[in-house]
């Protein structure tokens, strides 16, 4: 039931405290921001 209300596009599960997925994220957008 949860599955199939996500949003489309949503990416997997974060394993992490909040510091860890902003510093993912911050990582995450310094490769998109590089390849484009």
């Amino acid at each position: 039931m949860v599955v199939r209300r996500l949003p489309a596009g949503c990416g997997p599960a974060f394993l992490g405290n909040p510091e860890e997925l902003a510093a993912h994220e911050a990582t995450m957008e310094w490769h998109q921001t590089d390849e484009g």
